[in-house]
């Protein structure tokens, strides 16, 4: 028996393409308040009217935050808070591979920032709205692409 989304607000980072992206369809189509969250504002737009259109859902917003600053993900923290008072789900699917090494803004190794410590982050500032709408999930997605991983020198 599938659980029922119907009228649950869940928050889906990385949702403008791949899993994020057609997991905010079915989830709308299935009667959730989807709330967005994408690094490219152009991106996530069009990601977001997409996911209208499939779903015929009305309840889609978009939210932009670039998850290796660890400040960018503090005010996507603070805009959640002021527009729900409830997260029913939250999907923490946001990642990526660098094929050389970078730092981010907050001295952090890229790939390290954006695949644990943002999701870690943010997850941990959204615990209120999580636990506030008990049952809720939490949700991490992760993938095997690590294998294909090499040492830096």
């Amino acid at each position: 028996m599938a659980w029922d989304v119907r009228g649950k607000t869940i928050l889906i980072t990385g949702a403008s393409s791949g899993i994020g992206f057609h997991a905010a369809i079915e989830l709308a189509r299935r009667g959730a308040r989807i709330a967005m969250v994408g690094r490219d504002p152009g991106r996530t737009e069009t990601a977001a009217r997409e996911v209208t259109a499939r779903s015929g859902s009305k309840d889609v917003a978009l939210f932009i935050c670039d998850f290796s600053s660890q400040s960018a993900i503090r005010r996507l923290v603070e805009t959640i808070h002021a527009r729900y008072d409830r997260l029913d789900v939250v999907v923490n699917n946001a990642g990526g591979v660098n094929k050389t090494r970078t730092t981010t803004v907050d001295g952090i190794e890229t790939t390290f920032a954006v695949n644990h410590l943002a999701s870690f982050l943010l997850t941990n500032l959204l615990l209120d709205l999580v636990v506030r709408s008990a049952p809720a999930r939490i949700v991490t997605v992760a993938s095997v692409e690590h294998r294909q991983a090499t040492t830096l020198d």
